[in-house]
């Protein structure tokens, strides 16, 4: 759906506690293999033609046994100063979900920030993490798992499944903030896009779902002629959009002098896509080894000549600071950042149902001991 919201915290969040009650069976699998792929590129044009390139790629396990693994790339001026003219910065992390104390491991973290006053630079940067969990299942597993058949409950078609099929319901973990901003209020933003993106599909196997995308979901925030922002969603993903005004919320001390300094720059939108379990589907069968693929992006365009975009996924900001630093003071910029990271930390934490979920599970739901992410022979677990 295409929105232009200038929403309230407190209505989106009450529609937020309503809409995800689904009960998860949780039982246990097993993990035989985890890898990952880590990558920050980042691209600068010159007059509409793309120039000097940045990239970083990381590899798990084969680049690095040891996680965190963090791809970083950059261009440009990117040291945070208000001197700076423009520049890029691309961020892609991979944690160990099985060292988390809490259900959402973080272990995707992606972040993409770029600006430019510079009338004829822009910037394309993209972080992207690709995950891949090679996992099988016993008989006794899948006994504790939602019959097949009932689409009520599963939202699969009976007549596609296969007779040893077994319908599993699993969950993906999503946070996350934008912040975007322009000189001109009522500019040409054409051009100018954010996009957050995670899609999850299955290979290998029998089931009736092998081969296919069990899960989408995204945020897109893509700039008008008119100078405004329009923001859509896919995939059950919720998102809260606002101007600078938002981060009153987050008490954050000299937060009332960055609003008034990021008000007068001409033109702030802040989108937040507060913390949310989103349940998916998907079909196995006993002592069938299949891989889960999970592609996690963060994607953003910036225009010449005065505009900034900073988006996160899965982690907090890093990078904000300096994206906004050339229109604010220095000061400003880390009291903007440290109130979008306490904005979209406290909102994962508040008015959020979570479906059921053992700690250090990952982000695909499927949980994994930690020996095997230390590169150590796979265990079975709960």
């Amino acid at each position: 759906m295409k929105l232009f919201l200038r929403s309230t915290f407190g209505l989106t969040m009450l529609v937020l506690t309503c809409s995800m009650v689904l009960a998860v069976v949780n039982v246990s699998a097993e993990v035989t293999a985890v890898r990952s792929q880590i990558i920050s590129a980042s691209t600068e044009f010159v007059d509409g033609e793309p120039g000097s390139t940045d990239q970083s790629v990381e590899d798990f396990p084969n680049t690095s046994s040891q996680l965190p693994i963090e791809s970083l790339s950059g261009l440009g001026n990117f040291d945070g100063g208000s001197e700076s003219e423009s520049g890029s910065r691309g961020i892609a992390t991979f944690r160990d979900p099985a060292l988390s104390l809490v259900a959402n491991p973080g272990e995707w973290g992606v972040e993409a920030d770029c600006f430019s006053l510079d009338p004829s630079v822009s910037y394309e940067v993209r972080s992207e993490i690709v995950e891949e969990r090679d996992i099988v299942f016993t008989e006794a597993d899948l006994s504790g798992f939602v019959p097949q058949g009932d689409t009520n409950t599963t939202g699969l078609n009976p007549d596609e499944l296969s007779p040893n099929d077994a319908t599993v319901i699993s969950n993906v973990f999503a946070n996350g903030g934008i912040l975007v901003w322009t000189d001109d209020p009522s500019g040409d933003l054409t051009g100018l896009n954010v996009q957050m993106i995670v899609i999850i599909t299955q290979f290998g196997g029998s089931s009736s779902t092998a081969g296919e995308e069990v899960f989408r979901a995204s945020v897109d925030v893509t700039g008008m002629p008119n100078g405004e922002v329009a923001v859509s969603t896919q995939g059950g993903l919720i998102a809260i959009t606002d101007g600078p005004g938002m981060l009153l919320s987050s008490n954050i001390i000299g937060i009332d002098g960055a609003i008034q300094q990021l008000q007068s720059t001409g033109n702030v939108r802040l989108v937040v896509v507060p913390g949310q379990v989103i349940p998916y589907q998907y079909t196995a069968q006993p002592d069938d080894p299949f891989t889960l693929e999970a592609r996690v992006l963060c994607r953003v365009n910036n225009q010449p000549g005065g505009t900034g975009v900073a988006g996160v996924f899965g982690r907090p900001f890093r990078a904000l600071s300096s994206v906004i630093a050339p229109k604010i003071s220095d000061k400003s910029a880390v009291v903007t950042q440290l109130a979008m990271n306490r904005i979209i930390a406290e909102a994962s934490e508040t008015g959020v149902i979570e479906t059921p979920s053992a700690r250090g599970c990952g982000a695909l739901g499927i949980c994994m001991p930690l020996g095997l992410l230390c590169g150590l022979a796979a265990s079975r677990k709960r």
